[in-house]
């Protein structure tokens, strides 16, 4: 079973695919296969203070965030 495991953490740990101030593009492959996730993501995501839009893409399982770069450190 440890591989099972270790293969859910690495659907369910987010990557960084792409970054520009402002902007941050994860990757995240279980959203694709877990719908229930997709809404918790976007929630959970939406309520940190300074991200302003957050858009999911199942195509690709990535994450778009977009923040405001002075009010968010990307590191938070």
């Amino acid at each position: 079973m440890i591989g099972l495991d270790r293969t859910r953490d690495e659907l369910l740990r987010p990557f960084i695919i792409h970054r520009l101030p402002g902007r941050i593009r994860l990757g995240v492959g279980a959203i694709r296969w877990v719908p229930e996730l997709q809404d918790k993501i976007l929630a959970d995501v939406g309520q940190i203070h300074g991200i302003t839009e957050t858009r999911i893409s199942l195509v690709t399982s990535n994450l778009l965030i977009y923040y405001d770069a002075e009010a968010l450190e990307e590191q938070e």
